[in-house]
């Protein structure tokens, strides 16, 4: 084997990009607030290109869900979106709120549960069918920069200028 480039995609802005959990389509959000679906394989020509919002500029985040059929997008207009990828139906909108704009986000499996990453250093997790926070975490001093759950335990991990392992019980 040797590492070899399989292709490259030429966006206007600074892009974001994820991967679906089979390794067969890539996601990346570029300008216009549009993410354009590739399969791995050919990175030429998307297969497919959807709308996110029309008044985004930049991304700060995106990632698929671990079965790939929901999607979670953070545009730097402070908004975070949650998708239906199969029929690209948006099932949730965040904004910014009293813990400052959102920074990042991942998406739970088996519920419809977002964790944010928020610029004050607090972590949330949220329903998004209920449209309700479930809790908020805190333990990073600056804007968190990144967050990901776990593939095989029941965890996930948050950083900043530190990184927090997180288990997530029903209450402190």
């Amino acid at each position: 084997r040797r590492s070899s480039d399989l292709g490259y995609v030429q966006t206007d802005a600074p892009a974001v990009v994820a991967h679906d959990s089979k390794g067969v389509v890539v996601a990346v959000g570029g300008t216009n607030g549009c993410i354009s679906l590739f399969d791995a394989r050919k990175l030429g020509v998307p297969f497919a290109s959807r709308s996110v919002s029309p008044k985004c500029g930049r991304w700060r985040d995106i990632s698929f869900g671990p079965t790939g059929n929901d999607m979670i997008c953070v545009l730097e207009d402070s908004y975070s979106y949650v998708y239906d990828t199969v029929v690209w139906e948006k099932r949730a909108e965040v904004g910014a709120g009293m813990n400052g704009r959102v920074e990042c986000a991942a998406l739970v499996p088996g519920a419809p549960v977002a964790l944010y990453g928020w610029s004050n250093g607090v972590v949330t997790m949220h329903d998004y069918d209920r449209d309700m926070p479930i809790k908020q975490l805190e333990g990073h001093s600056d804007a968190v920069s990144a967050i990901r759950w776990c593939p095989t335990k029941m965890m996930f991990a948050s950083g900043s200028r530190q990184l927090s392992m997180w288990i997530p019980v029903e209450d402190d």
